[in-house]
């Protein structure tokens, strides 16, 4: 039947030559086209429907979200220092300042060098030392990271006395904290908690939640 309804447009068409015919100008240009539209209409909305198609199939609850952006899964694990870097790192890219990043583990869990990539991710080129006797070291990138070590602090009391309070939520900055339940008393309501497990010598687990 498609054959006969063919032979107007093409004299020389027979059951043989048939797929000659049809394919190249057929099928052919009419997936080119609904190729072109489809890609079209993705280019147009896609970038629109993207926070809809996230909630119905990949529910936003497993992502840290920062500026209203997926980052980084709330509960994933790193297999190395060099991974655990890079996962800061793009958690210090995300950020837009006014963060409050509270840092939970055991004594070398991996809090430092997690800052450490959280730095690269603000563009800063300094070396990251843990200040476990200043409290406190400052340093300038695309944000100022305020890094924190609250170890030698017994309650948000002393930690406001120090003034080491007046830099949470500054816009221009973000506060990571290391040991910060020893000044809980002091911390704002609206923060980042990240809590590393060691699993083994280079595992390490890592749970985020806001």
């Amino acid at each position: 039947a498609i054959v006969d309804q063919m032979t107007g447009l093409f004299p020389n068409i027979t059951k043989q030559n048939f797929m000659l015919y049809y394919l190249p100008l057929s099928v052919l240009p009419f997936n080119l086209l609904r190729c072109i539209i489809s890609s079209i209409i993705t280019f147009i909305l896609y970038k629109r429907l993207s926070k809809l198609f996230d909630i119905l199939f990949e529910p936003q609850e497993n992502y840290l979200l920062i500026g209203g952006k997926k980052c980084i899964l709330k509960s994933v694990e790193v297999k190395s220092e060099k991974e655990m870097i890079n996962l800061g790192k793009r958690i210090g890219k995300m950020l837009v300042g006014g963060e409050v990043i509270l840092l939970s583990g055991d004594l070398g869990a991996g809090k430092t060098v997690l800052t450490k990539g959280i730095a690269k991710g603000l563009g800063i080129s300094d070396e990251i030392l843990s200040p476990t006797f200043t409290l406190l070291n400052c340093y300038e990138g695309r944000k100022k990271l305020f890094h924190y070590d609250a170890y030698r602090l017994s309650s948000g009391d002393e930690a406001e006395e120090r003034g080491l309070t007046e830099y949470f939520g500054l816009k221009d900055g973000v506060c990571v904290i290391e040991w910060a339940h020893n000044i809980e008393s002091a911390l704002p309501e609206k923060t980042i908690e990240i809590t590393i497990t060691v699993i083994d010598e280079n595992r390490r687990k890592i749970v985020v939640n806001e």
